[in-house]
């Protein structure tokens, strides 16, 4: 008798289809693994494999709900976000922030840099850490040789507006004629650093006199001054022990005004030596020793008049130089040793005093007509000056000077060949308010900061 090979495994089946009515009725989650055991015994392999208990299947409901509990681990890559955003802290250099190497690039303001961030700090604080200086130190901003309110390469150019007259213009009795002398000046002093130590600079000043002038042909005439240019090196070396510190310049003149220009001026070349030292007494106590050894070159020996005294007469002319000549000589070197003091009370307030002579010598004077005589003269070929000056500044804000000076310049010997008091002279002694302007200051406020 053939028997079929599935025949065995159907009283099975039914069976099994009994069991789960029956579990159904009972328990109502039986029902579904009824099916599932129903299809594992369809094939050959299945119905040789064990049916597991109906005891186990429910607990296999807690288990399809594992993969919810997974879910905070399935947030986890978001939090090693950081961690794929090492590579780019190479850029920052080592020990960067993810913070602030992660974030997009964001174009710096105007006046920034977007370079100003530096390794080893993150945020805004890094700017603000590694931002360059730019407003220089007290003791720099009213050194006499740097005068500088920032560190910017301008830094120490200045325009200046000053106000000027002689203490004889407030007594009007103290004189026979009264001569009052009231003028304007104004000055511009461009300076341009190279470094922090060699620089170029350049003065060149207009005055007007509102007064009746003594000096020029026409009233309320303004005269040009002479143009001066400067390179020089700023505290280039410091003595050991000493803290003295060493500065110097080559100035030189040309002769852009009329009084120069008289005078047959082709150029005047003047090194200077500083010695400078601070010392820590309130803001800053700066003293300072200078030299100036100027050498002049010039056509002639005396100045000439614009026009000769007589028209159609020029020095090529015999005998019209006496109606050319003004009869001063002219000097050819100048010597100005001088001492400055700087006392700075606070940020904005301080006092400076200076004090100089000037020695001239002059061309000597050759073929000339000399009377006899048997008394020893000593040649007169020197010119002795002296000057004076006070100073209170005050600095409201970082663009902005005032300055209130008093200056005595003036010849050592009066006419009557007495000496002149070098500390005050009524004659030469002025008083002058000067607003000084910087122009590292206001471009600060307009430009890049």
């Amino acid at each position: 008798m053939n028997v079929d090979p599935l025949a065995a495994p159907r009283p099975r089946r039914g069976l099994a289809a009994a069991l789960a009515l029956l579990g159904w009725a009972l328990v109502p989650g039986l029902a579904l693994a009824a099916p599932d055991d129903s299809n594992r015994a369809a094939s050959p392999q299945a119905a040789r494999e064990p049916t597991p208990p109906p005891a186990t299947q429910p607990t296999a409901e807690p288990r399809r709900a594992e993969p919810r509990r997974a879910e905070p681990r399935r947030a986890e890559p978001r939090r090693a976000e950081p961690r794929r955003a090492e590579p780019r802290r190479a850029v920052g250099g080592p020990g960067s922030s993810p913070a602030a190497t992660a974030a997009p690039a964001v174009p710096p303001p105007s006046g920034g840099s977007g370079a100003s961030e530096s390794p080893g700090s993150g945020g805004m604080s890094v700017k603000k850490k590694h931002r360059p200086k730019d407003k220089a130190s007290t003791s720099d901003k009213f050194d006499p040789d740097t005068a500088a309110a920032s560190t910017k390469p301008w830094r120490g150019s200045h325009f200046i507006y000053s106000n000027v007259f002689t203490l004889i213009s407030l007594a009007p009795g103290a004189a026979l004629t009264y001569n009052p002398t009231y003028s304007m000046n104004f000055a511009f002093h461009p300076r341009w650093w190279f470094n922090k130590m060699f620089y170029v600079r350049g003065i060149l000043e207009v005055t007007r006199e509102l007064t009746n002038s003594d000096v020029t042909t026409n009233a309320g005439e303004a005269w040009l001054g002479d143009l001066t240019l400067q390179a020089g090196a700023s505290k280039f070396y410091v003595i050991p022990k000493l803290k003295v510190a060493l500065s110097g310049d080559v100035a030189f003149t040309f002769p852009t005004s009329k009084a120069s220009m008289a005078a047959t001026l082709i150029m005047g070349i003047g090194p200077r030596l500083r010695l400078s030292r601070m010392f820590k007494v309130l803001k800053a106590l700066i003293v300072g020793a200078n030299l100036r050894v100027t050498g002049y070159l010039h056509r002639y020996s005396t100045k000439q008049r614009e026009t000769p005294l007589i028209a159609m007469c020029s020095m090529d002319q015999a005998g019209c130089g006496a109606f050319l000549n003004m009869g001063n000589r002219n000097r050819y070197l100048r010597v100005v040793p001088s001492l400055d003091l700087t006392l700075v009370i606070t940020k904005w307030l301080g006092v400076s005093l200076s004090y100089g002579w000037l020695v001239d010598w002059l061309y000597g004077i050759t073929d000339s007509p000399v009377d006899p005589s048997y008394v020893p003269q000593e040649p007169q070929n020197k010119r002795y000056y002296s000057y004076f000056a006070v100073n209170v500044f005050v600095d409201p804000v970082n663009w902005l000077e005032i300055n209130l000076g008093y200056l005595t310049y003036a010849p050592q010997l009066a006419p009557d060949s007495s000496y002149y008091n070098p500390f005050f002279n009524r004659y030469y002694s002025t008083l002058s308010l000067d607003v000084i302007f910087r122009v590292d200051g206001i471009i600060a406020m307009f430009g890049k900061k």
